[in-house]
């Protein structure tokens, strides 16, 4: 935690305020404002703004996109991080972070130069040369 440069995250001042299992008055106050948000939140997504909803449902289903294509190209080992320690995890999630982000690239300019009539395997060639 560093209070002179502003770095403390929201995590350890939530942490701090719960005193070992019993909230201070801080605490509990913290606690009911991000109910207010969450409230809103949801009042928002069930209200009649169609606009919120389509914007959630987009943004949920290119995620739920990109996770299928991750458990489709983490397929070694069942799909399971098999490595115990911490940096081998990381190691392994972001080899698998840069493969995925590989594939949406050449997948995007692949479909952008079909969409723009451009001959694609050519231009691709070239790129990988």
């Amino acid at each position: 935690m560093n209070f002179d440069c502003r770095t403390v995250r929201a995590s350890e001042v939530l942490r701090v305020t719960q005193g070992g299992g019993t909230p201070t008055l801080l605490g509990k106050a913290l606690a009911e404002y991000g109910r207010i948000a969450k409230t809103e939140h949801l009042l928002d997504f069930i209200d009649v703004d169609e606009g919120y909803r389509r914007q959630i449902h987009t943004q949920l289903t290119l995620q739920e996109s990109r996770h299928a294509l991750a458990r489709l190209i983490f397929h070694g080992r069942r799909g399971q991080i098999r490595q115990s320690y911490r940096e081998g995890q990381e190691g392994q999630l972001g080899a698998l972070g840069l493969v995925l982000n590989a594939v949406i690239l050449w997948n995007t300019r692949y479909l952008d130069m079909q969409r723009l009539s451009r001959p694609v395997w050519g231009t691709i060639c070239g790129m990988l040369s």
